[in-house]
């Protein structure tokens, strides 16, 4: 786990560094506030772009502050299925996602707007670099948690909800306590919380 927390964070780092020196060059022979002004703009668009097809996006959505953010590969193959499957009418379970990426949406464009900041300090720069590794590690866990749900369930959503609380929302007719026990003992290891952090519900399948 620390291995792959310091590969994301250099890579994050060596990004950091090709952002900057992007930005050195397109403001190399413009003067002016206003030019550089839109310069540091067109780099933090590029920035975002790079953030999208680093992830796979497939889609677009629009955050909460009103920005365009991407969905990735995975959450909207989930929600394709969940509409072909009529989940969308019954569950909630589109709901619960549609948020989801609205907040990871809403921490990426917060996270890169400070990495395309030029004028922060070199601390606050890797202070942000080390949260959004923290961002895609806790996505990360999330995509796979989920898909070694859905190895038993139909269908396996993660919520993040407030106050570092987690709820796991699975599709099934039959539920057991010994199930819910299982996916408790499954997600408090995996994202290393509490047992008061977590919750399980279940949906019938349409």
């Amino acid at each position: 786990m620390n291995t792959r927390r310091q590969t994301i964070w250099l890579v994050s780092m060596l990004s950091l560094m090709v952002i900057l020196s992007a930005y050195y060059l397109f403001t190399q022979d413009i003067t002016g506030k206003d030019e550089v002004s839109d310069a540091t703009h067109l780099e933090n668009s590029a920035e975002v772009s790079s953030m999208g097809e680093n992830s796979g996006t497939v889609a677009s959505n629009t955050a909460e502050d009103g920005s365009e953010y991407t969905i990735n590969d995975a959450d909207q193959q989930v929600l394709s299925q969940l509409e072909k499957e009529g989940y969308f009418e019954s569950s909630g379970l589109s709901e619960i996602l549609t948020k989801r990426e609205n907040r990871i949406g809403d921490e990426e464009n917060r996270i890169m707007s400070v990495l395309a900041d030029v004028t922060n300090d070199s601390d606050t720069s890797l202070e942000a670099i080390e949260e959004m590794a923290q961002l895609e590690e806790k996505m990360e866990k999330f995509s796979q948690l989920e898909n070694s749900l859905m190895e038993t369930y139909e269908v396996a959503v993660i919520s993040e909800e407030v106050n570092d609380k987690y709820k796991v929302v699975v599709t099934s007719d039959t539920p057991e306590k010994k199930q819910a026990a299982e996916i408790l003992d499954r997600v408090i290891t995996e994202l290393d919380v509490r047992p008061d952090q977590v919750s399980v519900e279940f949906v019938a399948n349409p």
